[in-house]
């Protein structure tokens, strides 16, 4: 079987190959395909030290969220970006980050949003209903022809002034980085062989449950590796245009990447809980994530002197910036025309009230437990040293869920 043909068998599975000519013009598919070939470039470079003889990488039509690695021949994978993962940050980016000028909305910026609880705490994942306003950022389509004149809609409503969408094409391209870095680091860290030779669940499977948890754990994992990916890219960038010892260069590099990661792990969760339903089987908590990033981005630059010292304030504005251009976004659109039955959202990454602080805090004590477990053990493994008992470490976390 030729190469090629692997590759369309495996955009054949992720919805096809993406149709160009199809996205609508207010999107920059141009930006889109130019991420596509900087990606396979670094991939080509980056495959020998992950054990790869080739890694390709190709946007997929899928109106979806969720990237994946494929392992296809022997030494050969693709990495697939739904083309909806795209759009949805780009156009949900728009919205958000024209809330930063909230006074020309109308909105007294001195207000404090703070939300203890709502009808989301305890919730049926099956009876979940998305406000129709803003269905084509979270919702799920089964087909091209309904999402598309939905986002276009809702684009509709955007500012698409140049100052914006320089603003927004960062933040899109810092999240897209994440994802894709995220997805190296199942090559990087062994993950694929891990899996294979670990973790198949077989009927009957006494550890079926901590088998699941760990293949939880190691999503978590490959979200600390991906921070400093992001983070040496940004570092890079700074270093090869002279403006190392631009402390205001740094400071907007650092809002932004604190905007990006809000965004990316905060706008698909604009509840305490969730709005969209991610798969619980394999994912933490999107808020477990978003701190797994910030973590292991805050680790890279704490090697740089005093960047770290940089990186926790400007990094800290730009989460708070987002933070409220969230809380905004969700108050004012998420919850307008809601119906009762609607599960009315809640951000995600403001925790107003005692009411909310006891869950965060229990999800962000389990994700670091699960991660630092999950560590140990695929690095016994990848040493030759582990042994099936080994994954005993994980029953005590099966009493909580991240």
């Amino acid at each position: 079987m030729s190469q090629e043909h692997e590759i369309d068998l495996v955009l054949a599975t992720a919805g096809g190959p993406v149709d160009w000519s199809e996205i609508p013009a207010s999107f920059p598919v141009s930006e889109a395909r130019s991420l596509e070939d900087a990606f396979n470039r670094m991939a080509e470079d980056l495959a020998p030290s992950l054990g790869a003889d080739q890694i390709v990488v190709r946007f997929c039509q899928s109106t979806g969220i969720g990237a994946r690695l494929h392992p296809c021949a022997p030494g050969r994978y693709v990495i697939t970006l739904p083309i909806g993962l795209f759009v949805r940050m780009y156009a949900v980016g728009r919205r958000l980050w024209a809330y930063r000028d909230r006074e020309r909305k109308g909105i007294n910026p001195k207000t404090i949003l703070q939300f203890a609880t709502s009808p989301a705490d305890d919730y049926d994942p099956d009876a979940l209903i998305v406000p129709d306003r803003v269905r084509s950022i979270f919702g799920e389509y089964k087909t091209d022809r309904e999402f598309w004149p939905q986002l276009v809609e809702f684009d509709a409503g955007n500012e698409h002034a140049e100052k914006t969408d320089f603003n927004v094409s960062i933040l899109v391209n810092q999240a897209l980085v994440l994802v894709y870095a995220h997805e190296l680091g199942h090559l990087a860290l062994g993950h694929v062989a891990f899996a294979k030779e670990v973790l198949a669940v077989t009927s009957p499977d006494p550890l079926a449950e901590v088998k699941r948890l760990v293949r939880k754990g190691l999503e978590l994992e490959a979200d600390y590796f991906a921070g400093p990916q992001l983070a040496g890219l940004c570092y890079l960038d700074i270093e090869r245009n002279g403006r190392l010892d631009s402390s205001d260069d740094w400071a907007a590099d650092f809002f932004r990447i604190g905007f990006s990661l809000v965004m990316l792990f905060g706008a698909f969760d604009p509840r305490k809980r969730s709005l969209g339903v991610y798969d619980r089987e394999f994912y933490a908590h999107p808020i477990v994530r978003h701190q797994a990033v910030r973590h292991s981005i805050s680790a890279f630059f704490s090697q740089v002197g005093a960047l770290q010292e940089l990186w926790r304030k400007s990094s800290v504005m730009g989460w708070i910036e987002a933070e409220q251009c969230i809380a905004w976004f969700t108050l004012l659109e998420c919850m307008d025309g809601a119906s009762a039955e609607s599960l009315i959202p809640i951000h995600a990454l403001v925790h107003g009230g005692e009411a909310s602080s006891p869950y965060i805090s229990a999800k962000l004590r389990h994700g670091q437990a699960l991660f630092e477990a999950t560590q140990r053990v695929r690095q016994r493994f990848v040493d030759g040293r582990f042994s099936l008992g080994d994954l005993e470490e994980f029953v005590p976390l099966l009493e909580s869920s991240v």
